[in-house]
């Protein structure tokens, strides 16, 4: 149930009970929760030496296997800005400009992979102080 901010809250709080054997849908943004708070095991997947570095959160202790990759995007309504002759954003900056006032919607961050991924992304453009 819920998203995948929901299900690691979850596995947190039923970790000394555990809901399920395998936990498959971790990404970067929520990671950290998981491995602070204990949820997994080391293992050490076949073939796990063929994974590039930069994909490796838990490197030494193998408690996690990256399995893909993916980006956070905006997604846009085409017919609306066509019919408001307007071209979509393309970069943070560009959001912060008033003709897309009120037009950007996010998901929580607090329990929204996605939204907690752009949050990241905005914090990272902008830095903490942006």
């Amino acid at each position: 149930d819920g998203d995948a901010g929901q299900a690691v809250n979850k596995a947190i709080l039923t970790k000394d009970n555990p809901q399920g054997d395998v936990f498959f849908g971790v990404d970067n943004t929520l990671l950290s929760r998981a491995l602070d708070n204990g949820l997994f095991q080391p293992y050490e997947a076949k073939g796990s030496d063929r994974i590039r570095p930069e994909y490796r959160a838990d490197r030494d202790k193998h408690r996690v296997t990256p399995v893909d990759t993916g980006d956070v995007c905006v997604n846009y309504d085409k017919a609306y800005f066509a019919k408001h002759r307007l071209s979509p954003p393309k970069t943070f900056d560009d959001l912060a400009k008033p003709a897309y006032k009120d037009l950007l919607v996010t998901e929580n961050a607090g329990s929204s992979s996605p939204g907690l991924g752009f949050l990241l992304g905005t914090a990272a453009k902008y830095g903490d102080d942006g």
